[in-house]
């Protein structure tokens, strides 16, 4: 049995509504029992982070060091707790931080080559190493040293079926000014990509605009700087009727905007990146009933049935919105065919519910300790 002495450190690279920290407080709920947790977030600022997540460290001296995700003041605490405080570390990773660089900023070779370097390191030093994505999980097998590869674990991004399941919106139907409408839409961070020329919600805007002259309207769940861009695309195509933006919601209220869309689209790019994601929106499409059009890339693909997959070809592909389009004039057609979202609540309690992965997990951390 796990020694509840044991103490167990968390550190999220991101705050406290973040994904991640979802994810991290999901899987508390069924280490507590067993280990002692402490769980710390990152603060705003870069440096004063990098000093928060050291002092944490230092003081509690953590027997395991379970990292979300590599930033920079995850990158030095793990270092600082492998080498002075003899810390076991526990890497959950989704993406390769280089290959993020290139796609979001605008950054020289060099740069990207010094991130390389320090990530395999990063990555040689970890005691455990925890891939959201069962393709990346593959790839982390050849990178890491031979006596380490039993060590690579895949363990997706979750979802917590209790809190997010299907649910009825007639008035926020109402209230978005919805009739019979066919909805096809989106949730994400809409973050444009200098280096893509893209952002999440761009298929919805373009998909839309080769279906106006059907009764199908886009729905767009999230902010951020890509929001102009798109409504200026949207005033191009001359569909400002045709699309609804949400702006932010708080996640307890996202199965109720859900239950308005009824086709969710999940977009990956087909490059390393894409392939090697789980996402978490895929989780909780499914666990709310949705039936769902995504890239045959990453998970999704091993996942979903065929009539719920897209190709998507490189990393951008602009007939990807003409595929969208196609499948949605069929289901335009063939209005029955959406009920099939509803068998896949049965495969998110199967395969992605976090009391799954939390025993998953709990067995993963119980080897590392013997």
């Amino acid at each position: 049995m796990p020694n509840k002495r044991t103490n167990i450190l968390f550190l999220v690279n991101k705050g406290y509504g973040s994904v991640f920290g979802r994810r991290v407080r999901a899987f508390e709920e069924h280490l507590r029992p067993y280990y002692q947790i402490s769980i710390y977030y990152k603060p705003e600022s870069r440096y004063a982070a990098i000093f928060y997540f050291i002092k944490r460290c230092y003081k509690e001296k953590p027997h395991i060091l379970y990292i979300i995700d590599i930033g920079i003041a995850t990158f030095v605490a793990g270092v600082f707790s492998k080498l002075f405080l003899g810390s076991n570390i526990v890497l959950d990773t989704g993406d390769i931080a280089s290959d993020l660089m290139r796609v979001l900023w605008k950054v020289s070779n060099i740069e990207v080559e010094i991130v390389q370097i320090l990530e395999r390191f990063f990555w040689k030093i970890c005691d455990v190493i925890i891939a959201r994505g069962s393709l990346y999980a593959k790839y982390l097998k050849t990178r890491v040293q031979y006596r380490k590869k039993d060590r690579v674990y895949f363990l997706p991004d979750g979802v917590d079926t209790e809190k997010m399941h299907p649910v009825e919106s007639i008035k926020l139907r109402k209230k978005l000014k919805l009739k019979a409408e066919i909805t096809i839409g989106t949730v994400g961070s809409i973050v444009w990509s200098e280096v893509l020329g893209i952002c999440y919600g761009w298929e919805v805007v373009r998909a839309i605009g080769l279906l106006k002259d059907e009764p199908v309207k886009g729905i767009i769940i999230g902010n951020g700087n890509g929001v102009p861009i798109l409504r200026e695309k949207i005033k191009e195509f001359n569909i400002e009727d045709k699309i609804i933006f949400t702006g932010e919601v708080a996640h307890s209220e996202l199965p109720e905007y859900l239950a308005v869309i009824d086709i969710c689209l999940s977009s990956q790019t087909n490059d390393r990146i894409g392939n090697f994601r789980t996402t978490v929106k895929l989780p909780e499409y499914m666990a709310c009933g949705k039936y769902i059009l995504a890239t045959r890339v990453g998970e999704a693909k091993f996942i979903l049935p065929e009539d719920m997959l897209i190709d998507y070809y490189g990393k951008i592909d602009m007939d990807y919105p003409l595929r969208i389009a196609e499948k949605v004039r069929y289901i335009l057609a063939h209005r029955e065919v959406l009920e099939k979202g509803k068998e896949n609540v049965i495969k998110a309690k199967e395969i992605f519910e976090y009391r799954v992965l939390g025993h998953r997990l709990l067995t993963i951390l119980r080897s590392l300790l013997e």
